[in-house]
């Protein structure tokens, strides 16, 4: 895991000490579904309790060491059993649920965290980021600021590239966060949720239907509005979302499908019922909301546009 080396064992024989190893490191290159396939595994014993009736008063121990100058620093070091961690684990791949992956169902950690570094590689993933992200999984505690900052920074600097494995992250934070703080009520669904009206989420939706009308509007466009607007549209709303709306007439009348414009305008009508006048700030939890929402609507647009290609044929 970058420059920390993850070591794990059990005082007893265990399947857990295999697939530690597949849940935090890269897949085999001759066998890329082997992690999820792992991962499956450990999901099916922690639902019908295999874990728990076999091997789970088993002590299991977890340690991470990285290079400090010319010492060894200890990053994490956590004692359980077998049970407990396979819960905790368990709680984690329901966090990082979202609609749209198209690669493994579960990836591993280290490739979620290379997706926060500068130009996705190791080196430039903090070692204690590393540390304190897997300390906060394996005792289903908050996850660290610094993870949800990576991301939200990551994203504006590569102009609204919310990929899935970045709203991924943005949602385990805010899920996790807000069970520490039962609010239970919060949590995020892993796809689109039209009954979510936090302004952050409302937001990001309506960013990514005025990007797919323009998208629609004029096909073959090299940059669209979410490389030009969307740090402003998730930071400073009502700077921006006007300039956006007086320009959605004109790309209405350029649709060439009826069913294009009808549907844009139902999207729209339908999130702006939820939105009053547009915030002058959104703080950084509603910059993570609205990075979500953009990212379940676009994957809601995307999937609709196709079965409704898929019926018409």
């Amino acid at each position: 895991m970058g420059e920390t080396s993850v070591v794990c064992w059990a005082e007893k024989e265990s399947d857990l000490e295999t697939l530690l190893p597949a849940i935090f490191s890269d897949a085999v290159a001759d066998d890329p579904d082997a992690n999820s396939t792992a991962i499956r595994n450990l999901m099916a014993t922690v639902h019908n309790g295999a874990f728990l009736s076999a091997e789970g008063g088993n002590r299991f121990h977890v340690l991470g060491l990285s290079p400090n100058a010319a010492r060894i620093a200890v990053r994490f070091w956590q004692v359980g059993t077998v049970a407990e961690f396979s819960v905790k684990l368990g709680e984690w791949f329901k966090d990082i649920e979202i609609a749209g992956r198209r690669d493994n169902q579960y990836p591993p950690l280290k490739a979620m965290l290379r997706s926060t570094a500068l130009l996705g590689k190791d080196e430039y993933i903090p070692p204690t980021l590393i540390g304190e992200t897997i300390r906060a999984i394996l005792s289903g505690t908050s996850l660290p600021a610094s993870l949800f900052h990576a991301v939200i920074k990551r994203v504006k600097a590569e102009k609204g590239a919310v990929t899935a494995y970045r709203a991924a992250l943005l949602k385990a934070c805010l899920n996790r966060k807000y069970r520490q703080q039962h609010q239970h009520d919060k949590e995020i669904a892993m796809a689109l949720d039209k009954n979510e009206t936090r302004i952050g989420y409302r937001l990001g939706r309506l960013f990514a239907v005025l990007e797919k009308l323009q998208e629609d509007a004029h096909p073959g466009l090299n940059a669209t509005i979410r490389d030009r607007y969307y740090s402003s549209a998730s930071c400073t709303p009502r700077a921006v979302f006007g300039t956006l709306m007086r320009l959605h007439s004109h790309h209405l009348k350029k649709l060439s499908e009826p069913a294009w414009r009808i549907a844009a305008q139902r999207n729209m009508a339908e999130i702006m019922a939820d939105i009053g006048d547009f915030p002058s700030h959104l703080d950084l939890e509603n910059q993570g909301l609205f990075a979500i929402g953009y990212y379940h609507q676009r994957q809601d647009l995307f999937t609709s546009r196709t079965t409704s290609k898929g019926e018409q044929a």
